[in-house]
């Protein structure tokens, strides 16, 4: 008796079946290195895990993706779970992922949170460590990458609400096996600066860009900084161990520059109130004196002995002599007042310089600090009108 005779067909779908029917098969975890990622227009993912002796091959369709730890990388160990199937086309079966992340991302989890733990039972996270930050800081000490989008962000935040304040700019490595040393070097040296603020920030990145920031040396020198600190480190939903030692968390970094310095439109605001009900103070007590001065008036004229008539007036003479220093010495004081908050004021016109023969020098919307290149169309604004203007020659 001969055995029966499979079409391709058939024998594909009984694999198919053998294979995808076992149960333990239907959710499963493998490690493996990451050979020869490809996304496909339609978003879904192939790549190959490989152990260097046997290799399987992978999917991952579009929508299974939002909930991936790490996208696969060339040479990149990770585990991936998901559930075997076969692929009839090429006759064979393949791994289709559901999940992914870094090999180690779960001893990685643990190291920190066993380092929290150690901190805080130290002590290093208690409210009763944590400085006050400074209400108008003239003085920022920025640690961040050097020509990082955060430091970007720092600075446009800092330009927009508070001019006033220097930022010095300490650069450090802020991922990779050499970052911790660079951040531990770089807090040291900002905190010795004499600044009244320091400001921690990087963008966000994977959990292993970041690892620089849940290093214990790291966090160690943020809470021995003398230096009030605030941390903002990673996107909104990042947080390292850092940000638990810190005197203020942001959750990034513009909102570290937000919560570190305050708005001058709204110091203006508060300045200009404070004159205001100074300015009422002062009027209400001229009215209170002038109505005291008039009942003393009224009582002289009801006193009709000529003695007490004149001893009424010298009295009324020296208090209204009196009553006269005092006003000129308070209206001179508010005089005085209002016109260093008028100068104050006009010193954060970035405008004001115009009229003394500077310029503003523009180039595509941004304010020149270094010349453009030749041939750059620039636009100057002076204190009266302005010109627009090509650059022939540059000199450093």
């Amino acid at each position: 008796m001969f055995a029966p005779v499979w079409t391709l067909q058939q024998l594909s779908q009984r694999v198919k079946q053998a294979v995808e029917g076992v149960a333990e098969f239907r959710d499963i975890r493998v490690e493996g290195e990451v050979i020869k990622p490809y996304k496909a227009a339609s978003g879904h993912l192939y790549f190959t895990l490989s152990d260097g002796q046997s290799s399987l091959s992978c999917v991952a369709w579009a929508n299974s993706q939002s909930g991936f730890a790490t996208q696969p990388e060339e040479g990149q160990q990770v585990i991936a779970r998901g559930s075997l199937t076969t692929y009839g086309a090429r006759s064979q079966y393949q791994l289709t992922v559901r999940g992914l992340r870094p090999s180690g991302a779960g001893d990685r989890a643990a190291a920190i949170e066993a380092l929290k733990k150690k901190l805080r039972s130290e002590g290093l996270f208690d409210d009763q460590y944590k400085k006050e930050l400074p209400r108008f800081p003239l003085h920022v000490a920025l640690v961040t990458g050097a020509g990082s989008a955060a430091l970007n962000d720092v600075l446009k935040v800092a330009r927009q609400r508070w001019p006033l304040a220097r930022v010095s700019i300490i650069p450090a490595l802020v991922q990779g096996a050499g970052a911790p040393a660079a951040l531990v070097a770089a807090l040291e040296r900002a905190d010795g600066l004499g600044a009244e603020l320091l400001i921690l920030a990087r963008g966000g990145g994977s959990p292993e860009d970041l690892d620089g920031f849940n290093a214990e040396p790291v966090v160690r020198a943020v809470f021995g900084c003398a230096t009030p600190v605030v941390s903002g480190v990673g996107h909104e939903i990042d947080t390292t161990v850092v940000d638990f030692v810190a005197d203020l968390r942001a959750a990034t970094p513009s909102n570290a520059a937000e919560l570190a310095l305050p708005d001058w439109r709204e110091v203006d605001a508060r300045f200009a109130g404070a004159l205001q009900q100074l300015a009422t103070l002062a009027r209400r007590r001229v009215e209170r004196e002038g109505a005291a001065l008039d009942a003393l008036q009224h009582r002289l004229a009801l006193s009709h002995p000529r003695k007490r008539l004149r001893e009424g007036v010298q009295r009324l003479d020296s208090a209204t002599a009196q009553l006269q220093r005092g006003l000129r010495t308070l209206l001179g004081a508010q005089t005085e007042r209002l016109a260093k908050a008028g100068a104050m004021l006009a010193g954060l016109d970035p405008t004001a310089v115009l009229g003394r023969g500077y310029a503003i020098v523009q180039h595509s919307g941004s304010v020149l600090r270094a010349p453009a290149s030749v041939g750059s169309e620039i636009d100057i604004t002076l204190g009266k009108g302005g010109m627009e203007c090509q650059v022939t020659k540059t000199r450093s």
